[in-house]
């Protein structure tokens, strides 16, 4: 098979183990000349560094802050995609047409059953960010009916609270919340002691 080049985006990147994960299923996957790489790129310059994309590359993973700054840059996208405003997935093409995909979505509802087999009507989903809408949606599929964002302003969750009509944006600080599950997407060195005092009463 011809060679082939991906690579993840982010800023920063330097910490993301995907290199190693991707590099070991090309290896397995006999895909011997495929390569991947991490590259820091940031929101201003996304755009010329996807429309400078050529032969040989098939594809980006995207992580934070880029997962929304893609969508302005695809020629079409999945559902999920559309729904959580949010790619993190970047196929090209052979004609040049680039197109996204969110796999969040489907990988939050595995994460999520692999630790937890009960019902989950209820859940918290710990800031606001382009992560949080994926989860809301990975939390609508397994049946929750509730879902609350805590995120610093309600400006920060618009589009995370835009995802389903079952979430609904909280402050960071408040009284406890009850809740069958809580999901961070929120580094732990970010979160305060007013932020978990709120979600104190997970079932």
């Amino acid at each position: 098979m011809s060679a082939a080049r991906c690579a993840v985006l982010g800023h920063p990147i330097a910490h993301s183990l995907s290199p190693a994960l991707h590099r070991a299923a090309y290896a397995d996957l006999g895909l011997s000349e495929w390569s991947y790489q991490a590259i820091d790129v940031t929101e201003a310059d996304l755009p010329d560094f996807v429309t400078g994309l050529g032969s040989p590359w098939r594809g980006l993973s995207l992580t934070m802050p880029l997962k929304r700054a893609l969508l302005p840059l695809l020629d079409s996208y999945d559902e999920a995609t559309a729904r959580a405003r949010a790619a993190n997935t970047l196929l090209l093409e052979p004609d040049g047409r680039r197109i996204g995909h969110n796999t969040d979505v489907p990988g939050a509802r595995a994460a999520i059953t692999e630790r937890w087999s009960g019902p989950i009507r209820t859940a918290v989903v710990l800031g606001g960010g382009a992560t949080a809408g994926s989860l809301v949606l990975a939390l609508e599929g397994l049946g929750c009916t509730d879902v609350a964002v805590l995120a610093r302003s309600q400006e920060r969750a618009t589009e995370a609270v835009a995802a389903s009509e079952i979430a609904h944006w909280e402050p960071w600080e408040g009284p406890p919340l009850a809740a069958d599950l809580v999901a961070a997407t929120v580094p732990a060195t970010a979160q305060s002691a007013d932020l978990l005092a709120r979600v104190a009463e997970v079932e």
